[in-house]
């Protein structure tokens, strides 16, 4: 995420929140999982199972929540980008890159 920040690459940020993303949700699966793998007790008398519906909840939410941050960010990016702005890059001639 560093390099994209760096770079001011949307692209690279957008991966890094994804990486992230991928660490956070499986920490919280594998709790969840450890959680419903608990037998039942006195105060959760059918088990604790529904600790895994709840961690996919939590990692659903974290998903959207991600891709919508990701989506107004682009939004935002064009809609402010100057109408002159010059264009860089692997697939850009040098024509395009010197008008």
């Amino acid at each position: 995420m560093a390099g994209g920040i760096a770079g001011h690459s949307q692209a690279l940020i957008a991966d890094g929140f994804n990486s992230m993303l991928d660490v956070v949700a499986g920490a919280i699966a594998l709790i969840g999982y450890r959680v419903a793998a608990k037998p039942a007790d006195e105060d959760h008398h059918y088990g604790h199972a529904n600790a895994e519906t709840v961690a996919a909840l939590i990692v659903g939410l974290l998903i959207i929540a991600t891709g919508t941050i990701i989506v107004r960010d682009a939004i935002a990016t064009i809609v402010t980008a100057p109408p002159n702005a010059q264009r860089s890059g692997p697939h850009t001639s040098r024509s395009e890159s010197s008008s």
